[in-house]
């Protein structure tokens, strides 16, 4: 498990294969200011090159090669897709999860409740629409 920012440790999982496991919640600090929102498997050490979406804690994996990493994500609120941006992509990515045409971790709902009232709306999208201004 890599920080990708954060600081700390984790402890390494090692599993036989074919067999999966269940990915840990991040026991990392985040960076200033960030939030974590998933997992994100990479197959090369120490260079996050991301193979497929991100993963929630809790999720169950199945490794598909010898070494897998898996980054911690943060963002910022309204970054959902974490990639240091909030822009019309982020607010793309919460009206497919409205509609119900996209998943989202727990981290990205976290980072997509933009207002006090603790729903994922229409609301939210606007407001990210708004600071993408």
């Amino acid at each position: 498990f890599m920080a990708n920012g954060g600081t700390g440790n984790m402890d390494d999982v090692k599993v036989a294969q074919g067999a999966g496991f269940i990915l840990p919640e991040c026991a990392f600090t985040a960076p200033e200011g960030k939030y974590f929102v998933g997992w994100t498997r990479s197959n090369v050490y120490f260079e996050f090159e991301p193979v497929g979406d991100m993963m929630d804690a809790g999720e169950k994996v199945t490794p598909t090669a010898n070494n897998m990493f898996f980054f911690a994500q943060w963002a910022d609120k309204g970054d959902i897709n974490a990639d240091g941006v909030v822009n019309n992509v982020d607010a793309a990515y919460l009206l497919k999860y409205i509609c119900g045409t996209y998943d989202l971790t727990d981290g990205q709902k976290e980072m997509a409740k933009m207002n006090s009232d603790s729903k994922i709306d229409m609301l939210d999208v606007i407001a990210i629409l708004k600071i993408a201004e």
